[in-house]
């Protein structure tokens, strides 16, 4: 699994200036490519749990639930 990218102070600046924008819907759309989008009603305990892991992991919220369903996948020989 990989891990979340570090923060970018450069982009940050950029961004207030006016600038950071275009810098962030570039990364988003890089980090989307080959990607689908899935949406999934969650209690608010459960989202807590997992941004905490996150934060714990170093990892993203993302990366989490790809594992989540790549387990579960296996799981079920699929």
């Amino acid at each position: 699994m990989s891990k979340r990218k570090k923060l970018n102070v450069e982009a940050l600046r950029s961004e207030a200036t006016g600038y950071g924008n275009v810098v962030e819907k570039a990364a988003r759309t890089r980090s989307r490519a080959q990607k689908e989008q899935i949406t999934a009603w969650v209690t608010p305990g459960l989202r807590k749990q997992m941004k905490l892991l996150a934060v714990e992991q170093d990892r993203s919220v993302e990366s989490l639930v790809d594992e989540a369903i790549t387990d579960l996948l296996d799981k079920h020989g699929r």
